[in-house]
């Protein structure tokens, strides 16, 4: 793909905005993935950085996937997921900071300092229903319920908070190993 630096300035000039406006968390991540991809890209044109890219992602038909879609698909996948983990990282740090370092020991915490583990790590100290708690309280109540239906007739806030820890715990779409978590609320 060839972009030239005045068509690069351009769409970066609109992006930037865009990425402010009200488009919301998902329209700002994408746009700013966009923008850090055409820094690089003008990076790699000149000469200050290079690039290898696997044969395959150069390949006419997975090119043509990603010009159909599929690319604009999973960046809103991975805004989503960063937003989550970002989400439940941060209810992770305040379980783990109210359990404290005595209590974290007996669960075989191997630190003191917390801000060495990344989330996965934080996650094997905590139980899901301390988590599935502090994210009850700390996630706003969503405003759309009164606009549309709930998935199902049972459907609840806890069955929301659920669905949050799973994917969490399992991945995104990763449906049937959640219904069969028994640790899940």
């Amino acid at each position: 793909l060839d972009c030239p630096n005045a068509a690069c300035e351009l769409l970066s000039s609109i992006l930037s905005p865009l990425s402010q406006s009200a488009g919301g968390p998902e329209t700002e991540w994408i746009c700013n993935a966009l923008m850090s991809s055409l820094k690089l890209y003008q990076e790699a044109k000149t000469g200050r950085c290079s690039l290898r890219i696997p044969l395959c992602l150069a390949e006419p038909t997975f090119v043509s996937e990603l010009r159909a879609g599929a690319a604009f698909r999973a960046l809103r996948r991975f805004a989503f997921l960063s937003r989550l983990n970002s989400v439940v990282e941060n209810a992770l740090d305040d379980v783990l900071n109210d359990l404290g370092h005595e209590e974290l020991g007996k669960r075989g915490c191997p630190t003191k300092d917390l801000s060495t583990l990344d989330a996965d790590l934080k996650s094997r100290h905590v139980t899901t229903e301390e988590l599935s708690h502090c994210l009850g309280i700390h996630l706003p109540r969503p405003r759309f319920y009164s606009d549309c239906a709930p998935p199902a007739p049972w459907w609840d806030r806890s069955c929301d908070l659920a669905l949050i820890v799973g994917t969490f715990i399992h991945g995104l779409g990763n449906y049937e190993a959640m219904r069969l978590d028994d640790d899940l609320p």
